[in-house]
């Protein structure tokens, strides 16, 4: 049974309330932090206003007892909000993720959530193109994760969404769901441009040519290419990139939405998405390609 220990103020004494055994089912504490109401299971429920001093119970059957004069001592409170299992509630029983939103600029995109106790919560934020999972990163008092490379990766343009989930000590847990960024092609080329592009930097020495300013990909004329880490274009060959492959023409141009033969068997075929990258284990107007890339015919 849960017991509730009141002192009175005007006199040196103390009385014993009984609640019932059951789990708490929901906390609420005012937003001065002076009170608190506690709902049960049963239909149940207790009232307490520390400013008032006041505490009030109603039964499963909606009978009120009200008890004036009542200030609990930080022990009797610790007590008067334990459930029968003698599990202390926590003092982040309000937390809540109150708002999840993209925050969009010049192709970087940036997920960001604010929330109760921000700073005391981990956070959990799933990334999603048109409601499928893209990929799940971490924070630990954070307020917001950086995109831009997941979405240039991933290469494919529709809307994207993420969810945040924030817990807090004591078992606490909440989440919330972000706004839609709609990521066309020409977004797509800036957050490419943007996001998948490092950069690094060199001295030249003599008979040499200088360093790579950037490297990853570049959007030039209108089309994409790769630049390699020591300065060169992927051109005229196909190259592995973040795991996939892509195939580029003699200029450099990455290709896209097209068929390409292999270069010494002409009854193996490949074909490249709107993406550039090769598709694997996939049907293509009747054509089937296996896990290798490879349609024969």
């Amino acid at each position: 049974m849960k017991r509730i220990m009141v002192a009175a103020a005007a006199a040196v004494m103390s009385m014993m309330m009984t609640v019932p055994a059951l789990a708490k089912t929901e906390i609420a504490r005012d937003e001065t932090g002076n009170g608190i109401t506690i709902w049960y299971d049963d239909g149940s429920m207790i009232d307490y206003n520390a400013r008032g001093s006041s505490l009030t119970y109603y039964d499963e059957d909606g009978s009120e007892y009200t008890y004036d004069d009542v200030q609990l001592t930080s022990s009797d409170f610790s007590r008067y909000t334990r459930t029968s299992s003698g599990s202390s509630s926590s003092k982040y029983d309000d937390a809540r993720v109150t708002d999840a939103y993209w925050d969009y600029s010049g192709g970087k995109c940036t997920a960001r959530w604010d929330a109760d106790y921000r700073s005391k919560g981990k956070y959990t934020i799933t990334l999603y193109r048109d409601g499928h999972k893209v990929t799940t990163k971490t924070s630990s008092g954070g307020s917001s994760v950086n995109f831009s490379d997941d979405i240039a990766d991933c290469g494919k343009t529709g809307d994207y969404s993420f969810t945040v989930k924030g817990k807090w000590s004591g078992g606490i847990t909440d989440e919330a769901d972000s706004d839609e960024l709609t990521v066309n092609s020409d977004r797509m080329a800036l957050i490419r441009g943007r996001g998948n592009s490092g950069s690094s930097s060199g001295s030249s020495n003599p008979g040499s040519g200088p360093a790579a300013a950037t490297t990853g990909w570049q959007w030039v004329n209108n089309s994409w290419k790769y630049q390699r880490p020591n300065g060169t274009y992927a051109a005229n060959c196909w190259e592995q990139v973040n795991g996939k492959w892509y195939s580029f023409d003699a200029n450099g141009v990455m290709r896209a939405n097209q068929w390409i033969r292999h270069t010494s068997n002409e009854h193996i075929w490949y074909y490249v998405g709107s993406d550039g990258a090769m598709v694997t284990n996939a049907n293509i107007n009747g054509w089937s390609i296996n896990a290798n890339g490879e349609c024969w015919y």
